[in-house]
């Protein structure tokens, strides 16, 4: 990436943004280079969608009660920044970020005063008081002769005395940015540009361009060094396996000894874990992740230009000249514009619509990225101090606590009266000493499990792909399945594949404000995740007869789609008879993350389950940890005192074979409609 010395930005009054969002992502990525763009007056609502190829969002949209015309803030993916926890304004709407400039950190603010209420003293100073270096640009709807309006107004003079009170510089656009279509109203410049010990902003410039009544305008702050990031990523269908291959077998070294602790188990791990991490990078190539290229096709260009050469003949015609014809052609082409955007949205959904191969699960995915917002980013958090987070690392460290007290519900729980019984049977499962391995792990289960794979699924902590599972050398194999046996044996889950990666999901119609209103997603190590399976498959072979045929639920073979028709005709059968039916329904909230570690494994004591099979669960429960992660940042780890990993195949196990779902899961308690 070529070294930039400005931080390019771009404000725009929408007018209302919906169905204008095509122009303006065109607009910043081929005819100008923008960093940031600020948008306000967006009329947006929760429900309407803002998405932005290539740009991070940020949002604050209309009140339900119809308060406010919205504010937003886009930031281009490859710029570091966080959200701006925003002061609590009365009349000026914004929402803002902060990023470093030459190493210090600066505040940049789309703002958004109403022409309907008077702009206070008091919401300026709380904005320019939101860090030491701010710069507010947005629709202030003030107009001075000081920054050559046409007129002044209230709102005006009560930022030009501000501006002579306090420290800061207002900065105009060379051009008007309102330009009304009634020929009767004089162009104006309401939008402005306000810095606050920033020094170094210049070509502050009106835009002829974008189809509102309001110009953006465009501007810079200079004096950036190092403040983007690289994104790449591994393109794998390029990827040299038979290099990929070599390099592992130059790596690894085969040996007749077995592992004699679990310490020796731990190196073995971790140096097979550099190794496919060093054959990645030397096989597999990497590209810079493309930042949602949108192109409009030439002819709406055209069509585009077009009118913005309208647009600036009518900026230098004199007042008698014939402007309202003029703006009369504007007006008329930039609905003509819209239009053609339309059909072509409406052409291009139409395309993908016919592409689809299966309905039943492509139809499922678009759907659900319709209803998505567009936006995966998070505001700022309400902690249970009533303080709010202010940092994406604030951020992380937050819902890594509120998701620690999810899974400590249950540890203060007085279970004195099970006690003796659950820690008699564990004394057992300790005192238990591993002899031999029933049925080793072979080289052929290893392959076949890995056919299992998919190649889509996210990577945990160690950032190994399925992909690269799927293209490992025999003699890799070997050695994998040498460090099975090896764990088999000696009853131990390594330690590196116990960390969980969490990204945390919002749930629908919750305040996500709240860390309580996230759900936590769990990315586990792959080789972890293959281990597991065979761990599974070794305690399905032991469990399987004992689950009852009432029980439908994680369990193969037995849809719940099944259950649902088995229960109907159950009801059907009584009221045939002239009986009535009850039922009883159990929703046990957060019962993943509230599983007690020794009474699951009293239980499965209890079932008979072998105890060397067991030695291996109870390393897989204990010292668990997780972080949870927003970005590029992360929290601090965080030891798991309960439950069961979600997303593990232990914890819930999903499969497809023979076309139907298969669903398999360790259940301490089995539940049926009697």
């Amino acid at each position: 990436m070529s070294k930039r010395n400005e931080l390019r930005i771009l404000s725009w009054n929408a007018d209302g943004v919906r169905g204008k969002i095509s122009e303006l992502i065109d607009f910043s990525q081929h005819d100008v280079s923008v960093d940031i763009i600020l948008l306000y007056e967006t009329r947006l609502t929760q429900s309407i969608p803002l998405a932005t190829p290539g740009f991070t969002c940020y949002r604050q949209d209309k009140l339900s009660n119809d308060r406010g015309q919205g504010v937003a803030i886009l930031v281009r993916n490859n710029l570091e920044h966080s959200i701006v926890n925003m002061p609590a304004t009365v009349n000026i709407e914004a929402i803002g970020i902060n990023t470093k400039v030459s190493g210090v950190e600066h505040t940049i603010i789309s703002v958004y005063q109403s022409p309907n209420l008077p702009l206070l003293q008091h919401d300026l100073d709380l904005l320019l008081n939101t860090g030491s270096r701010v710069v507010l640009a947005g629709d202030f709807n003030a107009n001075h002769e000081h920054w050559n309006s046409s007129y002044s107004n209230t709102r005006g003079r009560v930022l030009f005395r501000s501006m002579l009170q306090k420290d800061f510089i207002i900065h105009a656009p060379n051009l008007p940015t309102q330009i009304n279509y009634s020929s009767s109203f004089r162009p104006t410049k309401p939008d402005l540009v306000l810095a606050q010990n920033v020094h170094n902003v210049s070509d502050v410039v009106t835009m002829v361009a974008l189809s509102s009544n309001h110009y953006p305008i465009y501007f810079s702050v200079g004096g950036i060094k190092d403040w983007k990031k690289h994104i790449h990523t591994f393109c794998y269908r390029n990827a040299d396996w038979t290099t990929f291959r070599s390099v592992l077998n130059d790596n690894i070294n085969l040996t007749a000894l077995s592992f004699k602790s679990q310490y020796e188990i731990d190196i073995a791990v971790e140096n097979f874990h550099s190794t496919i991490i060093k054959a990645r990078n030397l096989s597999v190539p990497s590209k810079k992740i493309q930042e949602g290229v949108f192109k409009l096709p030439s002819r709406i260009k055209k069509l585009i230009r077009f009118k913005n050469s309208l647009r600036r003949l009518d900026n230098l015609l004199p007042p008698e000249s014939l402007t309202k014809s003029v703006r009369r052609s504007i007006h008329s082409i930039q609905n003509i514009v819209q239009s053609i955007i339309k059909q072509h949205t409406d052409k291009v959904w139409n395309d993908k619509l016919s592409k689809v191969d299966n309905p039943s699960t492509d139809i499922w995915r678009l759907s659900n990225s319709l209803k998505r917002s567009g936006t995966a980013v998070l505001p700022p958090l309400t902690r249970p101090d009533n303080t709010n987070t202010s940092t994406t690392d604030e951020q992380c460290d937050t819902l890594a606590q509120a998701f620690l007290d999810n899974l400590s519900l249950t540890l203060n729980w007085d279970t004195s009266d099970t006690n003796e019984e659950v820690y008699r049977s564990l004394k057992v499962l300790s005192e238990h000493r591993i002899n031999n391995i029933s049925k080793p792990v072979r080289a052929l289960e290893i392959k076949n499990i890995l056919k299992t794979f998919k190649n889509h699924k996210s990577p945990g902590c160690d950032g190994i792909h399925n992909v690269l599972l799927k293209n490992l050398s025999q003699k890799s194999i070997v050695f994998l399945t040498r460090i099975f046996n090896g764990c088999l044996l000696l009853g131990y889950f390594p330690k590196m594949w116990k960390s969980a990666k969490v990204i945390p999901i919002k749930k629908l119609g919750k305040n996500h404000k709240l860390p309580t209103s996230y759900r936590p997603i769990s990315l586990l190590p792959s080789l972890g995740k293959l281990f597991e399976k065979v761990i599974y498959y070794r305690l399905l072979r032991e469990s399987n007869h004992m689950i009852i045929n009432e029980q439908f639920g994680f369990r193969a073979a037995h849809s719940t789609v099944q259950q649902l028709a088995r229960v109907s005709e159950h009801i059907s059968h009584h009221l045939n008879l002239g009986q009535s039916t009850g039922m009883f329904l159990l929703d046990i909230e957060k019962a993943f993350d509230t599983v007690w570690h020794e009474g699951l494994l009293h239980k499965l004591i209890k079932l008979n389950i072998s105890l060397n099979l067991l030695k291996i669960i109870e390393s897989y429960l204990k010292d668990r940890t997780f972080f949870v992660c927003i970005g590029n940042c992360a929290s601090s780890p965080q030891m798991i005192p309960a439950g069961v990993p979600q997303g593990s195949i232990l914890g819930t196990k999903k499969e497809e074979e023979e076309g139907r779902t298969k669903r398999v899961a360790v259940e301490t308690e089995m539940y049926a409609y009697k």
